[in-house]
């Protein structure tokens, strides 16, 4: 199997998850009284916002193991949530906090969905599209990486095999 095959089968089911619940939301929201400026556009938000963080998410398990991966996604979403202004506004935090936010793929979609469901111009819809985009491609890189990583064998390993116990 390839690195590519390997990378897509290790993405699936959390893909599959993610957009299932961004579209649910889409439909369930109207049953609360949210109607959407652009509903669409808001379900393509949700599920670009979705698939950047299953691709984060799984790029860090692969390239730093389950454990470990699993503590440095939660830290990285911590900081997000840190980031995000809801706690305490953005503009009183320390710069690196502020620097996190204005890149942060948890910033960039609620941005983008708080555009999408009041209407008018917020933020930059290209920039943060783009910017989801790059995440995406980033987590889906580590996975790839790791899982080419894994399917090289050392000179060590090689031996390990040829030599009997």
């Amino acid at each position: 199997m390839s690195s590519f095959r390997a990378t897509l089968a290790g993405l699936r089911n959390g893909l599959f998850f993610a957009v299932a619940q961004a579209l649910l939301a889409g439909v369930v929201l109207p049953l609360f009284g949210v109607s959407p400026a652009n509903a669409i556009g808001a379900a393509l938000i949700a599920v670009l916002t979705a698939v950047s963080f299953v691709a984060i998410h799984q790029g860090l398990i692969a390239a730093f193991g389950k454990s470990v991966g699993a503590v440095v996604s939660v830290a990285l979403l911590a900081l997000q949530v840190a980031a995000l202004g809801v706690v305490f506004p953005i503009s009183s935090a320390p710069a690196f906090l502020q620097s996190v936010a204005s890149l942060a793929p948890l910033n960039l979609g609620a941005d983008l969905l708080t555009q999408q469901i009041l209407g008018g111009t917020i933020v930059s819809v290209g920039r943060n599209v783009a910017l989801l985009v790059v995440w995406a491609l980033v987590g889906i890189g580590l996975t790839a990486l790791a899982a080419n990583r894994r399917r090289q064998l050392s000179v060590s390993q090689i031996r390990a095999e040829l030599v009997p116990a």
